[in-house]
């Protein structure tokens, strides 16, 4: 069936000649620095490096030591963010521990939970045992997702602040007593299967995972609190205080696995890292994931309501719908305090003075996209140096580690950008704007996801080692991308594809994106977890073109043929006898889901019976190595081409601007906040430096980022080149200087 001919081939090189060329837009814009990236094999080799004036930024957090000695050297400045991560006391909701077969858990009942949260001092662990390392939080998300919360019941509306009185009172409702004078509290007679047992048979088992921040001592503070605290609390009258027995259990590494699984425990020192959005609710407290291996560590079915709450959530069908759900969600685990949420992990960076626009972005600190783009030298006209971790590869489709990454994606960016300051705050990048909406295969089958994205027409692509500008990134790019990534399921960016259907390229801005399956996320997939490459200048490298024939009889619309075992990355084009046939019109190509293979024609047309030709870019090989396809002969200069802010110089460390990058940030932008253009898409928009940022910065007048770590200095705001480390008159003068400024806006 399949076989070669040279008619095909002759008439699939003519359509590659007639390829459609593009308007060349050649921006003149540019990140405001260039940068070099240091290598350390050390946290401390690359602080002594910041110290010696060796480098510019420290890439990696401080530690202890490192933060104190920050905050005696005046040529340095120290900042902290509230990381990814959040810590709580996860409480074992269900009716019975494996330990006491027969009896109702403590914690089953909600008074016990809620006078557990009211013996729990957020500050105090904060400021005594974190030494400062954290955040206080009421729900169980990270501090940056603050804006998923439910503000009924956070801050000062926290239902349970801290107050032992309150706890011995909710105690004293259920009936608990040192009834027979021992100074330990006794279970009432009527406790289903303890009745009126002392505490010290039935203790509360703190289990205690040592690699939490602050280990040991978070459990020791908790059994201090129901032993000790609690008895010296003021009891209601008639009630003789006590202390709760409770131990605390610190299990050999072998064993603790076993006891974690076994849910054999009334309370955890639990710990968990997220990503951008609180999907991490559905995995952490849904009954589904009460079992061996399972992330939920609080509940089994006592609570169906918030099953509902987590469901609704995890699959809404827009950001908007999830944002609803998970207050409903977070307040009613409040309400029923499931679990006592403590605290956010507080991290510190550092950099030196004479660096100006540094951004610390929530979640992630000062190492991002922002600063990179904006930070520049105020002492010399030179590159910002910036102190990295040794990276493994800088190879775009097998790259898995941070510092990786530091390096990449000044080279190749994204679709979709996030507010640095709000993590729930869409912002265009490459696209300038993107829609979800939904597909069915067929009349009557299940709906699917589907997202449009826009792409700029100024988003310029340079050579490296030249930075020569090539031409401006198209949708055409945009479809490589996701075929290229998809071809390799070993790859680190294989699972951000591996739900797509087809694609479908509607002009030379306009990609369409068909996802096997409905869900809203998948539009953050593709838009701000997938690395952008350039098509043609590597598709040669990567690639060869393949042909085949194949003849068939008659078919219908929604038809599907599998005409290659091989991986298509993208079609060169497909006919019908002499005709061409039209992509997206006459057929799409789909993925053969149970293989994973990029490789069936989906015909969107009757066709007659008869003979087809097709010619695809397929991959030559895996392109492993520790640049892309480096095993296979080729260099970095070879492939990395940028479309991103700079671009690789005399090497990958060192990158030069990108002088067509589609951003030019003006020094007085603070809160990097998008504004849009009206409907309908593809909307414009654009930066505007206006009140907001005015009030950004005010709000940090006259505080340092030298000496002593100070929460408010706003490190964004620090301009004035003649007093940096202090945000003072100049800093606003220079800000209301540029007061309604517009810029960063897309071509038309």
């Amino acid at each position: 069936m399949f076989r070669k001919t040279s008619m095909y081939v002759m008439f699939f090189t003519a359509v590659l000649l007639l390829s459609p060329t593009y308007i060349v837009i050649s921006a003149a814009a540019s990140a405001r620095s260039d940068l070099v990236f240091d290598p350390y094999s050390s946290p401390e080799d690359a602080y002594a490096a910041l110290k010696a004036d060796e480098v510019d930024i420290l890439c990696m957090d401080l530690g202890p030591d490192q933060k104190m000695d920050v905050e005696v050297d005046t040529s340095l400045l120290i900042s902290g963010y509230p990381t990814l991560d959040y810590f709580e006391y996860a409480l074992n909701n269900n009716y019975s521990i494996p330990s006491y077969p027969n009896a109702q858990s403590p914690t089953n009942r909600l008074e016990v939970r809620q006078a557990i949260a009211h013996l729990v001092n957020k500050t105090f662990i904060i400021r005594n045992i974190l030494q400062g390392g954290g955040v206080r939080i009421d729900q169980p998300m990270p501090a940056p997702q603050r804006s998923w919360c439910n503000e009924s019941v956070v801050g000062s509306n926290y239902p349970y602040p801290y107050d032992p009185n309150t706890a011995a009172q909710l105690l004293a409702t259920l009936g608990l007593n040192d009834t027979d004078g021992n100074g330990w509290l006794n279970y009432p007679v009527d406790w289903p299967g303890i009745y009126g047992e002392d505490t010290t048979s039935y203790p509360l088992e703190v289990l205690v995972n040592v690699n939490v921040a602050g280990g040991s001592q978070i459990g020791s503070y908790l059994v201090s609190q129901l032993q000790s605290t609690l008895a010296s609390a003021q009891w209601p009258e008639g009630y003789v205080s006590g202390g709760f027995k409770s131990n605390k259990v610190e299990p050999d590494p072998f064993i603790f696995p076993f006891i974690l699984d076994s849910r054999d425990y009334h309370v955890y020192t639990s710990g968990f890292i997220t990503g951008r959005f609180p999907t991490h609710l559905y995995f952490c407290y849904h009954s589904q994931f009460w079992c061996e291996g399972g992330l939920n560590y609080v509940t089994n079915c006592e609570h169906p309501v918030l099953d509902q709450y987590l469901e609704e959530l995890y699959f809404a069908h827009s950001l908007e719908e999830a944002k609803v759900t998970c207050k409903k969600a977070c307040g009613y685990m409040a309400d029923n305090c499931v679990s006592v949420p403590v605290w956010t992990s507080l991290a510190f960076q550092a950099w030196r003075k004479q660096v100006p626009g540094v951004i610390c972005m929530d979640g992630t600190g000062i190492n991002n996209r922002y600063t990179y783009i904006n930070a520049y030298r105020a002492d010399e006209n030179a590159p910002v140096r910036i102190a990295i971790s040794t990276p493994n590869a800088l190879n775009v489709m097998y790259s898995s580690w941070l510092q990786d990454w530091e390096i990449l994606n000044s080279i190749y960016p994204h679709l979709l950008k996030v507010n640095p300051y709000d993590l729930t705050s869409d912002q265009p990048w490459v696209a300038q704007d993107w829609q979800v909406g939904t597909w069915r295969e067929s009349q009557g089958v299940e709906a699917k996801t589907n997202a449009t994205y826009w792409i700029r027409k100024d988003v310029g692509i340079v050579a490296p080692v030249s930075g020569l500008f090539m031409r401006n990134y198209t949708a055409h790019d945009v479809e490589f991308t996701i075929w290229y990534h998809y071809a390799f399921s070993d790859a680190w960016n294989w699972p951000v594809v591996m739900d797509v259907h087809h694609t479908r390229i509607v002009d030379d801005h306009t990609v369409e994106v068909y996802f096997d399956k409905y869900d809203y996320s998948l539009l953050y997939d593709v838009g701000t977890e997938m690395p952008l490459l350039p098509k043609n200048e590597v598709i040669s490298q990567l690639c060869y073109v393949s042909n085949v024939s194949f003849s068939l009889p008659a078919v219908s619309a929604s038809t599907e043929y599998q005409f290659t075992d091989q991986q298509v990355v993208q079609m060169v084009g497909l006919s019908f006898e002499t005709s061409l046939m039209v992509e997206g019109v006459d057929y799409d190509i789909v993925v053969n889901s149970t293989e994973n293979c990029h490789n069936v024609i989906h015909f969107l047309k009757p066709q007659p019976a008869g003979t087809y030709y097709a010619a695809y870019y397929t991959p030559k090989w895996k392109p492993t190595g520790y640049y892309l396809g480096s095993d296979h002969g080729l260099t970095w200069q070879d492939t990395m081409y940028s479309l991103g802010s700079h671009y690789p110089y005399t090497s990958p460390f060192d990158l030069k601007k990108n002088m067509h990058f589609f951003l030019d940030p003006p020094l007085g932008e603070t809160d990097w906040r998008w504004y849009w253009g009206e409907a309908p898409k593809p909307r414009s928009g654009y930066f505007q430096i206006n009140i907001f940022d005015v009030v950004k910065a005010t709000a940090s007048y006259c505080h340092r980022g030298d000496g002593p770590y100070d929460p408010q200095y706003f490190l964004g705001a620090d301009l004035d080149m003649s007093d940096l480390g202090h945000v003072g008159i100049y800093d606003i003068v220079i800000i209301t200087g540029k007061y309604g400024m517009k810029w960063g806006k897309p071509p038309p």
